[in-house]
């Protein structure tokens, strides 16, 4: 039975029995799922940070906006 040229490559780099465990991690599926999820979450954050960046002008002008309103009606309302 031939080898890969993989298996070959990782077993002169590494010997026998460390290249075996470098390729079966590699051809490993079964920590899939937790890339996947993590992928997408990362995609969430940036996606929410992006938003934020974008709209900070927006937010920081209706927070002043409700700040100046805000302290208007507290100056009527104590006759300062």
């Amino acid at each position: 039975m031939g080898c890969s040229p993989i298996r070959k490559l990782l077993a002169c780099a590494y010997g026998r029995r460390r290249s075996e465990d470098v390729v079966n991690f590699l051809l490993e599926e079964r920590g899939q799922d937790v890339v996947e999820y993590t992928l997408l979450l990362a995609f969430v954050v940036l996606s929410s940070a992006a938003l934020l960046i974008v709209n900070a002008q927006s937010v920081i002008g209706i927070w002043t906006a409700s700040n100046t309103l805000i302290s208007t009606a507290n100056t009527a309302a104590h006759g300062s």
